[in-house]
């Protein structure tokens, strides 16, 4: 990937991890989450960057609230496992839920929109609802 498609990528990651820090953010104003935001947000989203094959090979650059929407679905995998850190899980399964309500009407207006890897990446996040 050159130059162009570098600063895309790292734009559509700043944008992800904005979004996921808002919803934390919410989250810490009622009292459920008392991490840091941010960083919090960044490694979620940076998390799912690396595990999606044309995320990591730079193949395709997806839209910045499926890219959130994913990242949220993995931490709720993550941290709902054993010995992890089960009231993070709660939060960003609620999150998630928020997030996926406001964003999931705009996706069926124009579904056809979504790329291969939005797709894959929207599949990821509602499958934590089928756990």
């Amino acid at each position: 990937m050159g130059l162009f498609g570098n600063l895309r990528a790292a734009n559509k990651i700043g944008t992800a991890t904005a979004l996921v820090t808002k919803l934390l953010d919410v989250e810490r104003e009622l009292g459920t989450f008392r991490g840091d935001t941010k960083d919090t947000a960044n490694k979620l989203v940076l998390a799912v960057w690396a595990e999606v094959p044309a995320l990591r090979e730079a193949r395709e650059i997806p839209r910045a609230a499926t890219l959130a929407a994913a990242a949220m679905a993995n931490g709720v995998r993550y941290f709902d496992g054993p010995g992890q850190n089960k009231v993070l899980a709660d939060v960003l399964f609620s999150s998630l839920r928020t997030f996926l309500g406001n964003i999931y009407p705009t996706l069926v207006l124009d579904p056809d929109s979504l790329s291969r890897v939005d797709n894959e990446l929207m599949t990821r996040a509602y499958s934590v609802f089928d756990q």
